[in-house]
């Protein structure tokens, strides 16, 4: 039974290694039929740590 695991969990483990390297790629995988052209994707903003503190309700 270990086996079976570690067998089908190797792709999951590979397609999270390819999201790291390639987030863009990984996001449009399997919904770039949706559009006519590759959309632009925004890069996300980086949250200060105050930002971070006030949204997750830590210490003020």
């Amino acid at each position: 039974m270990f086996f079976v695991i570690i067998v089908l969990s190797i792709p999951v483990y590979l397609a999270n290694i390819w999201a790291l390297y390639e987030p863009e790629e990984a996001f449009l995988f399997l919904r770039r039929w949706q559009y006519k052209d590759t959309p632009e994707i925004s890069d996300v903003r980086q949250r200060t740590p105050t930002e971070v503190q006030r949204f997750s309700g830590g210490l003020r």
